[in-house]
């Protein structure tokens, strides 16, 4: 197949992360990264796509695909994300497709285990003091979908191993995000030897969200933005509070 360019990036969490790559069908070249913890997304992420283009010597009508993470997470950073990627998708006539974030980091921790059997439980901060959190298991064929065991859901970090639980009783779980002090703080002994706690912090992967994307994309071109659409993936409903007068 014709190698295609495809920029992607996720806006979902405090950690914006952006990423323009190549793919022919079965390797991914990264050709340029943006990552940052500082800033509004909104600010710092119109300048960066730009200077990745030019980075990878390329200009915007090179691009072929473009990869937007749909969260969930911060209302206000999916926004920023999800309403850039329409723009330049319709300025471009560039095709779109939207990834939960959730798989996007389900797919980077099962990459760090050999072990088919191994769960991954990817949790994003939903604040409030809770987390969002889901389960996906790696299927026996191929590394691409992932099959999910269990629906994103916003739970407080003392629910989180009685959710677990059923799954803890006969396989690995490896738990990793960028909540990790909200969870150790707040969940109380016996921690469960079958689950993992990544000890790092991690951030949504903009390669593996455009990876992702691209697979989608190559496997039903015609469909894949109707299937896989850029619109945010609510959890629950925005906290708007009533202003008093």
């Amino acid at each position: 197949m014709k190698p295609i360019n495809i920029i992607a990036w996720d806006t979902a969490t405090p950690c914006c992360t952006a990423a323009l790559v190549r793919f022919d069908g079965s390797q991914i070249q990264t050709l340029a990264e943006f990552k940052s913890e500082f800033g509004v997304h909104s600010q710092i992420l119109p300048p960066q796509l730009e200077r990745l283009i030019q980075e990878a010597d390329l200009e915007i009508k090179d691009l072929d695909l473009i990869a937007v993470g749909r969260g969930p997470g911060s209302f206000t950073g999916l926004r920023t994300g999800l309403a850039l990627a329409k723009g330049l998708a319709f300025g471009t006539d560039r095709p779109v497709v939207g990834i939960s974030t959730l798989e996007v980091m389900a797919v980077q921790i099962l990459a760090m285990t050999r072990n088919g059997e191994t769960l991954a439980a990817p949790v994003i901060d939903a604040h409030h003091r809770e987390v969002f959190v889901a389960l996906y298991q790696k299927p026996t064929e191929s590394t691409l979908p992932l099959i999910n065991i269990m629906n994103p859901r916003p739970l407080a970090p003392t629910d989180l191993i009685k959710v677990l639980d059923p799954a803890l009783s006969s396989q690995k779980i490896i738990l990793a995000g960028s909540t990790l002090p909200l969870i150790q703080t707040t969940t109380a002994d016996p921690w469960p030897e079958n689950l993992i706690l990544w000890p790092e912090p991690l951030p949504p992967s903009a390669p593996i969200l455009a990876h992702l994307a691209a697979r989608l994309f190559i496997t039903n071109p015609e469909k894949a933005s109707t299937l896989n659409p850029p619109i945010p993936l609510y959890i629950r409903d925005p906290q708007i509070r009533k202003l008093e007068l």
